[in-house]
C-alpha cells in the first residue's frame, strides 16, 4: 500500500501549512464582515488537518502494528516553481473544496479561491515557500 499525504519538516507546527490555513481564515472572516458568509457558519467551522513530520508517521505506523514500512521518503515541493497565484488556488481548492462546500454551500468557494488566488500571487513574490509531502509504502505484516 502506498500512501502519499501533506507532512512537514519542521518539528514545530508553526510551518508554511498553518499560513494557508490562516489565509483561508482571514479570507472567510472578510466573508462574514460582507454578508456573504452567516457568522454562525463560520463559529462552528473545523477543518481537521494535521501535517505530520516523518518521524510522527512512523511512530504512529509503527505502534499501530500492522504494517512494515518499505520506505518512507520526505518531498519538498518548491512553491516558487508554481509561477501563478491561480495554480495555488487550484491546488488548494483541489483539497479543501468538498468540506468547504459541505459546510457553507457551493455559493462563497468561486470567490473564496479568488481571494486565495490573489493572496498567494502576492506571497510568491515576497517569500519562497515550500510545502512537503510524505510517501509511505507499506506491506502488512503476516498474522500470527
Amino acid at each position: 500500500m502506498v500512501l502519499a499525504f501533506l507532512g512537514r519538516k519542521e518539528k514545530d507546527y508553526n510551518g508554511p501549512l498553518n499560513s494557508v490555513m490562516d489565509a483561508i481564515s482571514e479570507f472567510l472572516n472578510s466573508m462574514v464582515l460582507e454578508g456573504l458568509v452567516e457568522e454562525e457558519k463560520l463559529d462552528s467551522f473545523n477543518m481537521p488537518l494535521y501535517a505530520p513530520s516523518m518521524e510522527e508517521a512512523e511512530a504512529v505506523i509503527n505502534a499501530q502494528g500492522l504494517y512494515e514500512i518499505i520506505h518512507i521518503k520526505m518531498t519538498e515541493v518548491n512553491m516558487d516553481n508554481i509561477q501563478s497565484g491561480a495554480k495555488v488556488a487550484m491546488s488548494m481548492r483541489s483539497v479543501f473544496e468538498p468540506v468547504i462546500v459541505g459546510h457553507f454551500g457551493a455559493g462563497i468557494v468561486d470567490e473564496l479561491f479568488s481571494r486565495i488566488a490573489m493572496h498567494a500571487a502576492e506571497h510568491l513574490v515576497k517569500e519562497k515557500t515550500k510545502v512537503h509531502f510524505l510517501a509511505v509504502c507499506l506491506k502488512k505484516k503476516e498474522q500470527m
